[in-house]
């Protein structure tokens, strides 16, 4: 959460207070929208799988030794698909991203880039683990 803009944080703690017990949040045509998938196979695909998740896979933090975070390759994939809702709320990921010196691959896509264009985020991954 502290990754997101604050009202983003305070929306899905709502959501999961009054609709998910306090600590989901349930999974909904509304996210398929926000994800930027459009009517086809692609948000077909991801409609038949979606499921509730845990609001605290937002909020439980990933600790490592700070010397460890830098010698650790890493590479983004950002979706910048114009028409994706979502995109602005993504951004500066991929901004920090590119001031943390990782490789940022672009694809025209929504949030689910690897339902979207399999071949192209492999491509990247790929790419990625070539390099090391």
């Amino acid at each position: 959460m502290d990754l997101l803009p604050p009202e983003i944080g305070a929306y899905f703690r709502g959501v999961a207070r009054d609709h998910g017990g306090g600590w989901r949040l349930p999974g909904g045509q509304g996210q398929l929208d926000l994800w930027g998938l459009k009517a086809g196979e692609a948000r077909e695909f991801v409609r038949a799988r979606l499921c509730d998740f845990s609001l605290h896979c937002f909020e439980e933090p990933l600790g490592l030794p700070a010397n460890r975070k830098a010698g650790i390759p890493a590479t983004f994939v950002a979706s910048v698909a114009e028409e994706y809702p979502a995109r602005p709320f993504f951004a500066p990921f991929a901004a920090k991203a590119r001031a943390s010196g990782w490789e940022v691959g672009e694809l025209k896509t929504g949030h689910d880039c690897h339902v979207e264009r399999p071949g192209e985020v492999a491509n990247i991954l790929l790419a990625a683990a070539l390099s090391q």
